[in-house]
């Protein structure tokens, strides 16, 4: 109830929305009755608030012990990719922690889709990396050898023949 409380402005509109059916209320959890429900009241939210709200959320879920792939959810809702990808970051190294490859091979791939052109091209190339370990690792062996020739790649254009030659020794280990 505290995070919907936040969000929603008048606490009685909620109690109003909890009596009359379309939100149900359940040891201090607050949901919508069902799904079709939740799809309208949020498409009928403009799209400037709705951002609003997700950056809220986002922000209020960053102090729970909520997965960082679901506050990552919420900032590329409110259109903030450089937190979405710190958190997609953060889930990828918690998935891998875990052996939840794919989960953490989707989370990397999610992460270097936001990646800005030129920035942090190291901290890039080792994400790459751990893509690639991921995604050979649930058997994702496409995914894993495009991963291996980008770093394979980057390493070259900064001139790094160790880093270059892991990449390509680790490619034909995917192949």
């Amino acid at each position: 109830m505290d995070l919907l409380g936040t969000l929603l402005v008048d606490e009685l509109l909620c109690d109003a929305l909890i009596e009359c059916g379309l939100l149900t209320e359940d040891r201090g959890r607050v949901s919508f009755r069902h799904a079709l429900i939740r799809d309208v009241v949020y498409a009928s939210i403009p799209w400037g608030r709705r951002r609003r709200l997700h950056r809220q959320v986002a922000a209020a879920l960053i102090s729970t012990a909520v997965s960082p792939g679901l506050i990552a959810e919420h900032w590329l809702a409110g259109h903030e990719p450089e937190r979405a990808r710190a958190a997609l970051l953060r889930s990828a190294a918690e998935s891998c922690r875990l052996y939840a490859y794919r989960d953490a091979a989707d989370a990397a791939g999610r992460a270097l889709e936001l990646w800005p052109i030129g920035a942090e091209e190291a901290h890039r190339i080792e994400v790459l990396a751990q893509l690639g370990r991921c995604a050979q690792a649930c058997g994702l062996l496409s995914e894993a050898a495009r991963a291996w020739r980008e770093a394979a790649q980057a390493h070259h254009e900064a001139g790094n023949t160790h880093g270059f030659a892991e990449a390509q020794r680790r490619l034909a280990g995917t192949l």
